[in-house]
Order: structure tokens, then sequence, then C-alpha cells
């Protein structure tokens, strides 16, 4: 099954850094991207959790100042996969 799984972010890197760990522990198969609304240190903080995890899928995509609805229409944009999961920082996806 080819799945993309994109994930919405604001000011949250301790949420964004255990999200993508648990999807690399868990859905290491799937495509991972990071929506981040954030700003500032807060954004680095992000894209800092994302490249620290290791899942070699998984990508950040920085929209400071964006609200979620067109974070995901953009990030939705870029996938080419069948099947895809959106979910906040803070869910998470039982397999």
């Amino acid at each position: 099954m080819d799945c993309t799984i994109l994930i919405y972010t604001l000011d949250r890197p301790a949420y964004v850094a255990r999200q993508v760990s648990y999807l690399k522990a868990v859905l290491p198969q799937y495509r991972v991207m990071v929506g981040d609304g954030s700003t500032g240190s807060f954004a680095a903080e992000n894209a800092a959790a994302v490249q620290a995890s290791g899942h070699s899928l998984a990508e950040y995509r920085p929209y400071p100042g964006v609200s979620p609805a067109p974070r995901l229409l953009n990030l939705l944009r870029e996938v080419d996969t069948p099947l895809v999961v959106i979910c906040a920082d803070d869910d998470f996806l039982i397999p």
C-alpha cells in the first residue's frame, strides 16, 4: 500500500519530533510531509526536528504564517501516492 502522511503544525517542535520519530518506528515505509505554519525560532526548531529524526522519507515544508487549510492544500498538491492521511502533530496513527 502506497501512502503519504501529511502533518500540520504550528509552534510545537517537541510534538513534531515525537510524531516523526514515532512514524519512523511504526510506519517507516510511508512518505511523511510536515507543513509548518511557524515563524522564527519555532520554524527553525521544527525543521531541525524533522532532520534529526533520521526518517529518510520525512520532508519539511515551511509555510510561515499560513493557516492550516492552505498549508494542507499545498501539501496535497505534492502527493504522488494513491492514498493520503492527514493528521495534526499530536495525532497518532495506529497500524
